[in-house]
């Protein structure tokens, strides 16, 4: 299921093109890689980090991964050019961690 929001109000602030909200079981049908490359992405309440690897194998131009708990960064990602992982972060409050462009 692919479900595009309208705008947010920290989305604009941001000056963000678009975001999507994804809930999904096979990756590869529901981000494509040119919805990633070359994009900031942020993947909130990354879970397992498959989505976020999967993000990262398509080169965006950064990629910011978030968790709600107090986990380790996707071991995988840990230390790549332009990977940020910031745990203990709730999707409700990504706008006060993720300051306006």
């Amino acid at each position: 299921m692919l479900y595009t929001s309208p705008v947010t109000s920290w989305e604009l602030q941001r000056n963000w093109e678009i975001v999507r909200y994804l809930v999904y079981y096979l990756v590869e049908d529901l981000v494509s890689p040119d919805q990633i490359s070359g994009k900031d992405v942020v993947d909130f309440s990354s879970g397992l980090g498959d989505l976020s690897e999967y993000i990262y194998s398509h080169n965006p131009k950064s990629l910011i991964a978030t968790s709600p708990d107090d986990v380790p960064s996707p071991a995988r990602l840990t230390g790549k050019p332009g990977f940020r992982f910031i745990p203990n972060l709730h999707a409700r409050k990504i706008s006060e961690a993720l300051p306006p462009n």
